[in-house]
């Protein structure tokens, strides 16, 4: 087994609700913190804002299985919610077996001011 694996995935600005003075909910927008993403605007909005240290949000993959003797097994399941691709692998090989796959999802690069090493940003 063999992989080459990469992800970054920074956090998503959130909404606080807070109560009006007649009893009902108002939503108030967050705007995204340096190392966070949003939307512009609030949600729901097609513009994506990201904030200047966001790590980014994609992963790539890279591996390779072989097996002589016994079972393999795999299961992956993935989605993106801003192309909304599926990718869904559900395998059993028995007795040999040699699998070799790649893949790269991008969804959301980084921000402007990251650094290349993402994890020093936490």
């Amino acid at each position: 087994m063999h992989t080459d694996f990469t992800a970054a995935y920074g956090p998503f600005a959130c909404f606080t609700e807070e109560i009006e003075p007649n009893g009902g909910p108002e939503w108030w927008w967050n705007e995204p913190d340096d190392d966070q993403w949003g939307f512009e605007g609030g949600f729901p909005a097609d513009d994506v804002v990201l904030g200047e240290d966001y790590v980014g949000n994609y992963f790539t993959m890279d591996a390779w299985f072989r097996t002589s003797m016994g079972t393999t097994k795999r299961f992956v399941s993935l989605s993106s919610p801003f192309s909304h691709a599926y990718l869904t692998e559900d395998i059993t090989v028995v007795g040999r077996a040699e699998v070799k796959e790649a893949l790269e999802l991008m969804n959301l690069p980084e921000g402007t001011e990251a650094t290349t090493d993402w994890w020093d940003l936490f």
